[in-house]
């Protein structure tokens, strides 16, 4: 559903642009138009319908288990080498998805010297209780 979301977003924004600009767009960003080109009314419908109810789900569990945070991985390997990519986005995928503030934080180094990251999640217009959370734990996740 997020990625029906975002590519049928994509191409609603991009669409004057890419009739006349399309050859100097990005392979991924062509790529993702045409994706957003083939998303139904319907479909996109059923992608915006679904964020409430992701949400809640998400903040009832957090309420239940009194969980002020998520604290997890940012993304599924170390950083890719290069600028081509900012790497897998599957690890905060549903926190922006739900419509979740979410923070990485710097929090090692891989072998190769590329950098590692802690992801941390708070309920929906918990913003600023957030960064309040980060700065607490940016001593304690920092390389």
């Amino acid at each position: 559903r997020y990625r029906d979301l975002i590519s049928a977003e994509f191409t609603s924004v991009h669409a004057d642009w890419f009739v006349e600009y399309g050859p100097l767009y990005r392979p991924k960003s062509a790529m993702l138009f045409s994706r957003g080109q083939a998303i139904t009314e319907q479909e996109l419908t059923i992608a915006r319908l679904g964020i409430v109810p992701l949400r809640m789900a998400i903040e009832q569990r957090m309420k239940e288990a009194e969980i002020d945070v998520w604290i997890c991985p940012s993304a599924t390997s170390i950083a890719p080498e290069g600028l081509s990519s900012t790497g897998d986005a599957s690890m905060n995928l549903p926190w922006t998805y739900a419509g979740l503030p979410a923070v990485t934080l710097p929090s090692g180094m891989s072998s190769d010297g590329l950098p590692i990251g802690t992801q941390v999640v708070a309920r929906f217009m918990d913003d600023e209780k957030l960064l309040a959370w980060c700065v607490g734990m940016e001593d304690v996740v920092a390389p």
